[in-house]
């Protein structure tokens, strides 16, 4: 009878190829993964803008005051940039559009369709590549349960006739599965 053994010098070198060859195939598995799409029932949706790390956490931030922008998105009504505002310590984020502040709505109700595209969104963010569940033995993850401590943010955008020629276009914040904020502007005909 014929017993194999690796040399103790090629343990090594196995688990590092096993662990390249798992880097690879996550790799490959992530950008095949479909994202939700851009157009979904008359929705435009931004990419992801991710929050730098230093700015995601229980306030107060240990970071220096001032206004940083996350990311742009340039749409047929113009550049939407999300951004984050530090005072003393707090965080404010908030959208332009073409350098215009808008001005945060309060959210009476959110449209069923905002609402299902959250639950997607947050649902495709999720899926972890064949990596991270490999590693998620080695290392604990923590994940994001709400908009303070969300690491990215995608805009919606919901646009439809007033009835008058013009256009009514709402901006939904949408993060880590959570409507964080809503503005709406009005283009007249």
């Amino acid at each position: 009878m014929t017993t194999y053994r690796f040399p103790k010098n090629r343990v090594g070198t196995l688990i590092t190829m096993t662990i390249a060859i798992l880097a690879i195939i996550s790799s490959l598995q992530s950008n095949l993964q479909s994202s939700p799409a851009t157009n979904n029932e008359g929705l435009e949706v931004s990419p992801a803008f991710n929050v730098p790390a230093e700015l995601i956490g229980s306030e107060p931030l240990k970071v220096k005051d001032g206004e940083r922008s996350i990311g742009r998105w340039r749409t047929s009504r113009g550049l939407v940039e999300l951004k984050i505002m530090v005072r003393s310590g707090k965080r404010t984020i908030f959208m332009t559009l073409d350098g215009k502040r808008l001005k945060e709505e309060p959210i009476n109700s959110v449209p069923k369709k905002i609402k299902d595209y959250a639950k997607r969104l947050a649902v495709a963010e999720e899926k972890p590549t064949l990596l991270e569940v490999v590693l998620s033995g080695f290392v604990s993850n923590a994940y994001a349960v709400d908009c303070d401590h969300c690491h990215y943010f995608k805009i919606v955008r919901d646009c439809y006739s007033d009835g008058h020629g013009g256009t009514i276009c709402h901006y939904w914040l949408v993060g880590c599965g959570h409507i964080c904020g809503h503005n709406s502007v009005h283009y007249s005909a």
